[in-house]
């Protein structure tokens, strides 16, 4: 598969069958969480899209590369400190840190602790990666 469903289902795989963490982590974006906990640390999963531009130019084809970004949202009740939020963070980090997989490379992981906000303590976790596409050339 290929395009952004299939950039979005490769990394959603990655986190479907590499999270097992026991936390709950909402995977598909503008569903229904129903097991996000009120007292209880959890994550959510986003894949942004961002620019896509020429990457090779030459014969009938054309090769475009899409970046983007793999953010983990972490949450964790204000009360229980960081230390099981930056533990998810490691975990997440370890799934997409240098992952070439289904045409995606993830170039960077990095984790960002964002402080607390409506009672949640929040990281993200955030992997900028690259695929390339190859598009046929219009006459």
């Amino acid at each position: 598969m290929s395009g952004y469903i299939g950039e979005a289902e490769t990394i959603r795989g990655w986190f479907l069958t590499e999270w097992d963490s026991g936390v709950p982590i909402h995977i598909y974006e503008n569903t229904k969480f129903t097991d996000k906990p009120d007292d209880a640390i959890w994550a959510r999963l986003r894949v942004l899209s961002r620019d896509a531009y020429p990457a090779a130019i030459g014969g009938p084809t054309i090769r475009y590369r899409h970046d983007g970004d793999i953010i983990l949202e972490i949450f964790a009740p204000e009360s229980i400190g960081d230390g099981a939020a930056r533990a998810l963070a490691d975990t997440a980090c370890a799934i997409i840190r240098g992952r070439e997989d289904g045409g995606i490379v993830v170039w960077t992981a990095r984790a960002i602790p964002l402080g607390v906000r409506d009672g949640w303590y929040r990281i993200n976790v955030i992997g900028s990666f690259s695929r390339d596409e190859d598009f046929a050339l219009q006459s």
